[in-house]
């Protein structure tokens, strides 16, 4: 995802009205999230701190996320040490994707300490750690012992540290020269590629976006930028630079036709043209609110239908293999003459059998040639018995063909249904369309009825 450092440098300036707010209540919903509601004269603020790997950010939120009755351990620290303290400053430096909270609060002792919250937004690498103003760390979200991390250690007690940082360029104070300075040193690399590497905080979908600009789609390398390419790119970057200070950025969010949530960045993007469907937003807070939520929300639909899935991809399986049983039955039912067959010549040629035979050799008069067979025969059960019984094997496989011949056919039919059913919930968007199938596949017998009707008591 593209919450780069300047989206962060963006979310921080649209947090400056919280500085000198207190600290009104914290919660953690999750065992990587953390609620911090901020109360100021305009009214109370809640700032949302994720380190998922997937989900790590910090943003203004309006959402009203269930928490748990307990309050972990991380959540009753921060309220020992923040609770009722202020907000003073945020921080970042130059465009490192971390946030610095700086606060104002009062220790058990009654003194004024300094306390500071460091979000730091790097991916699976995300933590949330608070430390006193000498660097010491009172705890962290994220525990990184040095079994997990031999270059930078975060425990209680250990002194803070910035995580290793690679010297790239400032894009709000290099010049042209330095920043095509910079990036020859990556000669062969992509142009997108060698951008990254040469201008902190950037992420991949702004960096495609400017190189898409400046070389008109085409995809080239660093050693390929200059003459008009390199002005368009540098102009490009100088709007960038511009909206930026003024505060017009547009704030964008990419959506795949299907409805699926792809990308964000804060700035306009075309490098996708059709293939992508863009929503624009005014605040990069809102926009991370309805980007997290309406995934979350997406992610809670595959969960809530992942019974349903399960449930049609084995019932559907089973009902394939009880298909192909019966078609094998089916096929054995072929030979039911035979033993209708069996019986006649027996009944013909009764006067020449007798009980304790093992075999009944007889002239096949439904045989044009009339063949000599041999019939076995049971020898605890006269001649009649003994047709009576192939007989009723006869008439045994003649109902089941019958029988199965209509079995076979609802089968067909039944996992035809099953996969119109299944191709529904693939194409669900809303929990409603899952409810509707779920009751659906309770009108068929698939699924019992939930014990709870609406939500469960808590």
């Amino acid at each position: 995802m593209a919450l780069d450092g300047i989206y962060l440098s963006l979310l921080r300036k649209e947090f400056d009205p919280l500085i000198d707010g207190r600290v009104d209540k914290i919660h953690q919903p999750s065992r990587e999230e953390l609620i911090m509601t901020i109360r100021t004269k305009e009214g109370a603020q809640k700032l949302m701190f994720s380190t998922g790997a997937g989900s790590a950010r910090v943003h203004i939120t309006t959402a009203d996320i269930e928490n748990p009755k307990t309050p972990p351990m991380f959540c009753m620290l921060m309220r020992k040490h923040l609770a009722g303290g202020r907000l003073t400053a945020i921080r970042q430096d130059g465009f490192e994707r971390i946030l610095f909270f700086d606060f104002e609060a009062t220790n058990e002792m009654g003194d004024r300490v300094n306390l500071t919250l460091a979000a730091e937004i790097m991916g699976r690498r995300s933590n949330l750690i608070l430390y006193h103003e000498d660097g010491r760390i009172i705890d962290s979200i994220k525990r990184v012992g040095q079994e997990m991390s031999s270059v930078r250690m975060v425990l209680p007690g250990a002194q803070y540290t910035l995580p290793p940082r690679e010297q790239r360029l400032n894009l709000m104070e290099c010049t042209k020269e330095e920043f095509l300075a910079k990036i020859a040193e990556n000669p062969t690399a992509e142009l997108s590629k060698a951008i990254m590497k040469t201008l902190e905080g950037i992420s991949p979908v702004f960096a495609r976006e400017a190189v898409f600009f400046a070389a008109r789609g085409a995809e080239i390398t660093a050693e390929q930028l200059s003459g008009d390419t390199a002005d368009r790119l540098w102009f490009y970057f100088s709007k960038v630079r511009d909206s930026i200070n003024d505060g017009t950025n547009v704030y964008t969010v990419l959506k795949t036709k299907e409805g699926n949530l792809k990308d964000f960045c804060f700035c306009d993007i075309t490098q996708y043209g059709a293939l992508m469907v863009t929503k624009s937003f005014e605040s990069p807070s809102v926009l991370l609110d309805y980007f997290y939520a309406e995934r979350d929300s997406l992610s809670r639909i595959k969960q809530k239908a992942n019974d349903l899935f399960k449930l049609l991809i084995n019932t559907s399986e089973r009902t394939q293999r009880r298909v192909q049983n019966q078609r094998e039955e089916l096929k054995e039912c072929k030979d039911r003459e035979k033993y209708r067959i069996y019986g006649d010549l027996i009944t013909s040629n009764l006067h020449a059998l007798q009980k304790g035979m093992a075999y009944a050799e007889v002239q096949d008069f439904y045989d044009e040639n009339c063949p000599t067979v041999k019939i076995p025969l049971d020898k605890r059960l006269t001649p009649t018995q003994n047709a009576q019984k192939y007989y009723k094997e006869y008439r045994k496989l003649d109902t089941a063909e019958k029988k199965l011949t209509v079995l076979i056919a609802e089968g067909e039919q039944e996992v035809k249904y099953l996969d119109s059913v299944f191709d529904s919930l693939t194409r669900a968007q809303t929990e409603g369309d899952i409810a509707e199938l779920r009751e659906e596949l309770f009108q068929e017998g698939y699924v019992k009825r939930s014990k709870f009707k609406g939500k469960p008591p808590k």
